[in-house]
């Protein structure tokens, strides 16, 4: 959770209102959050990927986080195809745009291995863990090229 916006959760209320949030955001359609687990279906989730900021005029801001056991098997990147496509084919999403902070190269890597530009950087653009951050801005339209194949595990 070094690169994630907050700490990482004391204890199960901190979890709650994490869900809280997500809900209220599906509610008011302006987010939408899957839960990410392996193909064999244990019902365990090792991880989330979401749409925040979700806009009807066609602008969702995408995030991601995978439990530390499951890194570098190209689960997130599976996940992450999937879910992209979903937003241009089923949520009607024009632009998708992804805020990475500075010396998180893994997730620069995986964006841009999808199709991902590099836009630019905003400087200390966002306050949290007690001082300013810089954001490097990633964006994919609709229109881009990007690497769609992925694998459909079912419904």
């Amino acid at each position: 959770m070094k690169y994630w916006d907050d700490y990482p959760h004391e204890n199960i209320e901190e979890t709650k209102e994490l869900f809280e949030l997500l809900v209220g955001r599906i509610e008011k359609g302006t987010g939408i959050c899957w839960g990410i687990t392996l193909k064999e279906n244990t019902g365990r989730v090792i991880g989330t990927i979401s749409y925040n900021r979700y806009q009807k005029d066609g602008m969702a801001t995408i995030g991601y986080i995978l439990s530390k056991e499951y890194w570098n098997k190209g689960l997130m990147t599976e996940a992450l195809k999937g879910f992209v496509e979903y937003g241009f084919s089923s949520m009607g999403i024009h632009r998708i745009e992804a805020h990475v902070e500075p010396g998180n190269v893994v997730s620069e890597k995986l964006l841009k291995k999808i199709g991902f530009q590099k836009e630019g950087i905003l400087r200390e653009r966002d306050y949290y863990k007690e001082k300013h951050q810089s954001l490097i801005i990633y964006g994919l339209l609709k229109t881009d090229k990007r690497e769609t194949k992925f694998i459909n595990y079912g419904d």
